[in-house]
């Protein structure tokens, strides 16, 4: 029985998978296509990962060509810009402000959409504490760099789903790389030669 009443998606949903997208060998072909036209971002440099990325932006709500733009593979990890992380926490309804934001401090009062919120300090005593003050970007732009960690610390620490496991590409960048395990396979005796 119909009501006769029609709904509308909200800000929060995310668009089910259509049926006619492509399988992922049919990204990885895609990305193979599109890396040869030159078109996309330089850091997308095969079509293995650009499928990476696409999965990964389905999974966020973001079309093919925004998560080219807005995601990146950084030491086998996707991320994805602060700036990107705050404008899908503000269009699924979450608010944010900044109380603060100058090249010694950032301060910023986060409101969850269920009513949740939160205020994260994030200061440069803070990155130098942490070994990140040595970073030249701290040295170059102090105040984005702090505005960046104040919003991911922020999203996590409020506890946003959409921040959960994504990182900002200079949080990973600051990460040492984890070196590839040593596989250590058996040696089988040879067999012996036919007389």
């Amino acid at each position: 029985m119909s009501t006769g009443l029609t709904t509308r998606p909200t800000a929060t949903a995310v668009a089910a998978p259509s049926h006619d997208e492509p399988s992922f060998d049919g990204l990885v072909h895609m990305g193979d296509q599109l890396r040869r036209t030159g078109f996309l971002p330089s850091h997308i440099k095969d079509g293995v990962a650009f499928a990476a990325i696409v999965l990964m932006g389905r999974e966020l709500g973001m079309g093919t060509m925004a998560a080219c733009r807005k995601l990146q593979v950084i030491k086998g990890t996707v991320t994805e810009r602060a700036d990107s992380q705050l404008a899908r926490f503000k269009s699924c309804g979450g608010r944010a402000q900044f109380k603060e934001l100058t090249e010694a401090k950032a301060v910023l009062w986060l409101r969850h959409p269920n009513g949740d919120e939160h205020l994260e300090t994030f200061t440069l005593e803070d990155a130098k504490r942490a070994g990140l003050a040595s970073n030249d970007n701290y040295s170059k732009h102090p105040k984005a760099m702090l505005r960046s960690r104040v919003i991911t610390a922020g999203l996590k620490s409020l506890g946003w789903e959409g921040a959960v496991g994504i990182y900002d590409p200079d949080e990973v960048a600051d990460i040492p790389a984890t070196p590839e395990p040593v596989v250590v396979r058996p040696k089988f005796d040879e067999p012996a030669a036919a007389a």
